[in-house]
């Protein structure tokens, strides 16, 4: 008992709490810079394989980068929304709304996923016409944005998944580590061989896409498995 109370007494003994705060922040917050600087990285790589494929096929992805951070800005909403939603739900210790809450938003994005995809398609050919140049690099733009509409479904519910849902329950060491089983252990190596094979632009930019649909086939049964719900305490 006395030394209880001479502990408690102790100028350092008042800082465990913090001390214990800052751990549990820095374990949710390393992953996060992680993933993001090995993203970065991964499509760092792509942009390489796509100018060693020459300049119109460069030029092509180049032409499509408006519309993908447009289009990826805009569902982008829907990831923001699950984090703050249903980390709002697991903090009051509603696993059942969260859970709802999460079905809901998936059910939105992907509604939300299919027109934008629907209606990049239908104005593929009218944005190409907008640059200045040859015939070639205007249909393979247009490949590439057809590519990109395809797989921009799969992408956003990755990011509702692994961006929102997941992360909300503090679980960023399996976003990590799907990413890397993703990005690192299927794009980048079949990207350089797909590059270096000589595929088309979209061809390899299609094969390289694939690691979107890996990663949300291991999303999808992290997320069933409802382990994420857990509530954050710092």
């Amino acid at each position: 008992m006395t030394w209880c109370l001479v502990r408690r007494n102790l100028p350092w003994f008042g800082l465990m709490p913090a001390v214990a705060g800052l751990k549990t922040v820095i374990v949710i917050l390393l992953p996060l810079v992680v993933t993001e600087f090995l993203w970065s990285l991964g499509e760092n790589i792509y942009s390489m394989v796509y100018g060693h494929m020459g300049t119109g096929a460069s030029a092509a992805m180049t032409m499509t980068v408006p519309l993908q951070s447009m289009t990826m800005g805009l569902l982008s909403g829907f990831s923001q929304a699950a984090a703050i939603l249903i980390g709002q739900r697991l903090g009051a210790q509603d696993r059942i709304g969260a859970w709802q809450d999460s079905l809901s938003l998936i059910r939105y994005s992907l509604f939300g996923s299919l027109i934008l995809a629907g209606l990049l398609c239908l104005g593929a050919p009218f944005y190409v016409r907008l640059y200045s140049v040859d015939e070639s690099v205007r249909q393979m733009c247009q490949q590439l944005i057809l590519v990109f509409a395809l797989f921009s479904i799969v992408k956003t519910q990755n990011m509702v998944l692994g961006g929102g849902v997941l992360r909300s329950g503090g679980k960023t060491a399996w976003v990590l580590a799907i990413d890397i089983t993703g990005t690192w252990g299927m794009g980048v190596p079949v990207a350089i061989w797909a590059g270096q094979a000589g595929f088309p632009v979209a061809m390899v930019y299609a094969l390289l896409s694939l690691e979107e649909v890996l990663r949300l086939a291991i999303t999808a049964g992290v997320f069933a498995s409802r382990k994420w719900m857990e509530t954050i305490r710092v």
